[in-house]
């Protein structure tokens, strides 16, 4: 019988991204990143951006599930992505919607399962 954990967390780097005009545009990439959530089947609740003086954009949308974000460094055509769900999401859906609409020419992604039910369920007595 495998383990089950409460979410999964993608963590993945955006290398030399060819829509740069993206990377610049904190509105822009809230759109993109909301409908990444709705792609993974998740159901988004609140978002918000910050823009960087050296051009660079934090973008965050909070999901029932968890949350979507991403950093960018626009002088270097970079991009930092974070999709952490729980439940019956499908994080590897934005990511992949995200990467169709970024356009980066190289990918490194972390996959992480987060929230061991079994040790949850040792440790709490439940």
């Amino acid at each position: 019988m495998g383990e089950k954990y409460l979410g999964r967390h993608l963590i993945a780097s955006f290398y030399n991204c060819q829509r740069e005009d993206l990377l610049t545009d904190p509105a822009r990439l809230l759109k993109l990143l909301w409908m990444a959530a709705i792609k993974a089947n998740a159901t988004p609740l609140e978002s918000e951006y910050h823009y960087f003086d050296n051009g660079g954009v934090s973008v965050m949308v909070i999901v029932a599930e968890s949350h979507l974000s991403i950093h960018t460094w626009p002088e270097y055509n970079y991009a930092e992505i974070d999709i952490y769900t729980c439940g019956e999401t499908l994080p590897e859906a934005a990511l992949h919607y995200l990467e169709n609409a970024i356009d980066p020419d190289f990918i490194d992604v972390i996959t992480l399962n987060r929230g061991n039910t079994q040790i949850i369920k040792s440790l709490s007595g439940r």
